[in-house]
């Protein structure tokens, strides 16, 4: 495989993350998603390979459910998802290391993630 990169997403290129999952299909969890991702509460980090996104997973820092975040000691891993055809590569893997990482230099000492079924 190519040299991959995992980097903090952008605002501005928060549309190219429709290369990953069909953002017009789930247009209001898109939009509550970058609503944080401005406000700053949500970081997400994107994993690219020759500058085309291929998996995203995000860190929230507070969705008032203290099972999943508590001010400065809990956060919470959303949205990690890898795109169909790349799965089963390892990509997810290297993306919640480096949430976990990104998350102990911020002081976090626990971190939470939910599951969802793919429909």
């Amino acid at each position: 495989m190519d040299s991959y990169q995992v980097k903090k997403l952008k605002p501005e290129e928060y549309h190219k993350c429709n290369n990953i999952w069909d953002m017009e299909k789930k247009k209001k969890m898109a939009k509550v998603f970058y609503d944080e991702l401005v406000s700053g509460n949500r970081i997400t980090f994107i994993y690219s390979v020759n500058d085309e996104f291929i998996g995203e997973g995000s860190l929230v820092f507070q969705n008032n459910d203290p099972d999943y975040t508590i001010p400065d000691k809990r956060i919470y891993l959303s949205r990690m998802i890898v795109k169909e055809g790349y799965r089963n590569c390892g990509i997810g893997g290297i993306i919640v290391d480096f949430l976990i990482d990104y998350a102990k230099q911020l002081g976090f000492e626990e971190i939470t993630l939910g599951v969802d079924k793919i429909t």
